[in-house]
């Protein structure tokens, strides 16, 4: 019988125990069910928290877009003047070249290209065509004829980007003097570094004896430039402005136009702006107001390079003049044989 209690007794410990054990387990998972829940809110309110604050106020986004503005209105400048820049390096290239061919066609012909030919009206520009890659269309070239006929005039109308510098806003081709989709020009050869005009009595820039490098039916050679070729400018930038007129001394209508190769409006001793320049003039004189005779603009080497001109010299280089440098520099720059003393050029 104790046995049998004992056992009895046995049993029932061990039922309590079975019980026990099956409540804790109960309880356990239980608990281990909230914690779960619990983990599960809390991270689907951090989901929603984070939702909330990836948003934009209206403020917040007003403040963004005031930002960007001011950051552009700061780039835009700088993204400005490095497109200056290169294209003031593209126009300064182009000017060597020119440069270049200028003394490869003295060391071919001994002697630099006239400013201009009379009779034939043909231009620096059109003698130089072989020497800057234009053979081709050199050879159309017929020197017998007038510019507003045949090929000469298609030549006249053919675009040549080193005769056009790139800072400049051109017009399309205009049908002027008679020939048509004629292409302008921004270089000047420089003929002089004395004369102011070129209009009225002797001398005048596009006369036949004047004292720079290429003028009227020239012939100079290097051993004429006595003053030495790197201080002796031969080609400069020029403003083409059709919209910019006045009357001459003469009482003609005149506009700033320049071109290249040939003319049919270029008559001795006048209209020689339309290639020939002159150092007298100060620099940039084309967007100065306070010069206001048509010749000073017509004859001046300008250009929309800030505050300066590029020229290129007999010698073959090339570089930024300011257009505050003296005018008695500039002046010796343009003659050929003046033996002035020339210091702080550059």
């Amino acid at each position: 019988m104790l046995k049998h209690n004992r056992g009895g007794v046995d049993r029932v410990i061990h039922r309590d125990v079975g019980e026990r054990n099956g409540w804790f387990a109960n309880r356990f998972r239980t608990q281990r069910d909230r914690r779960r829940w619990r983990r599960g809110t809390e991270a689907r309110l951090e989901s929603s928290r984070g939702k909330a604050s990836g948003g934009f106020t209206l403020i917040e986004l007003l403040v963004v877009i005031a930002i960007i503005a001011i950051l552009v209105g700061l780039l835009m400048p700088a993204v400005q003047f490095a497109r200056e820049a290169a294209r003031r390096t593209q126009c300064l290239s182009g000017l060597k070249q020119m440069g270049l061919a200028l003394t490869n066609y003295h060391d071919t012909l001994r002697e630099f290209p006239a400013g201009f030919e009379w009779p034939s009206r043909t231009l620096w520009t059109a003698r130089l065509l072989p020497f800057i890659e234009q053979t081709n269309l050199y050879d159309t070239l017929d020197f017998s004829q007038p510019w507003d006929m045949g090929a000469n005039a298609t030549a006249c109308g053919t675009p040549l980007p080193i005769f056009q510098c790139p800072s400049q806003p051109l017009p399309g081709p205009q049908d002027f003097e008679g020939i048509p989709n004629r292409q302008a020009c921004t270089y000047l050869a420089v003929a002089t570094g004395l004369l102011t005009r070129e209009t009225g009595p002797s001398p005048v820039v596009g006369g036949p004896a004047v004292d720079g490098v290429m003028y009227q039916n020239s012939e100079t050679r290097i051993r004429d430039i006595i003053d030495g070729t790197s201080n002796t400018a031969i080609v400069g930038e020029a403003i083409f402005d059709l919209e910019t007129t006045g009357i001459d001394p003469e009482g003609d209508f005149q506009a700033v136009d320049h071109w290249y190769l040939g003319s049919t409006d270029l008559l001795i001793g006048k209209n020689a702006s339309e290639c020939l320049g002159s150092l007298a003039v100060p620099l940039n004189a084309m967007r100065m107001q306070t010069i206001t005779e048509i010749e000073s603009k017509e004859l001046s080497f300008s250009s929309y390079h800030p505050t300066g001109v590029q020229i290129a010299f007999a010698d073959g280089h090339a570089t930024f003049v300011s257009q505050t440098i003296d005018p008695l520099i500039l002046q010796a720059w343009g003659t050929r044989r003046g033996a002035e003393a020339v210091v702080g050029q550059e």
